[in-house]
């Protein structure tokens, strides 16, 4: 079974495991790792993907075989995936979210306020 989770250094305050708990039918964990211990953490967990939350947002980079082109724009990374081979590619959703986002908030008719329409 794929196992995900949420990367970061503090994540106490975090309700990912509920939310997709709620969603999803795969384990979420959360991944509490020291900036010391980031680049072992990240050969050696089993995970099959992970949400990257700050401060490791930068730091991943350097772990991704492949990064997409949003991510090497924004200069950060939010999403990891790995293939069958082990093999690291990085996402930047958050960026793919904002536009989806501001796309259906910008075809939404809006009410016109009564000083413009007078």
């Amino acid at each position: 079974m794929r196992q995900y989770g949420l990367l970061g250094e503090k994540l106490g305050h975090s309700y990912s495991p509920q939310i997709h708990g709620l969603l999803a039918d795969y384990p979420y964990t959360l991944c509490e790792v020291s900036p010391e211990r980031l680049p072992q953490f990240l050969l050696e967990t089993s995970l099959s993907g992970m949400n990257v939350t700050i401060p490791y947002k930068k730091a991943v980079i350097e772990s991704c075989a492949d990064l997409s082109e949003a991510a090497r724009k924004i200069g950060s990374v939010n999403t990891l995936v790995r293939d069958a081979t082990r093999r690291v590619s990085s996402r930047q959703a958050s960026l793919l979210a904002s536009n989806q986002s501001v796309l259906v908030y910008s075809s939404r008719p809006r009410p016109c306020s009564r000083s413009a329409s007078m």
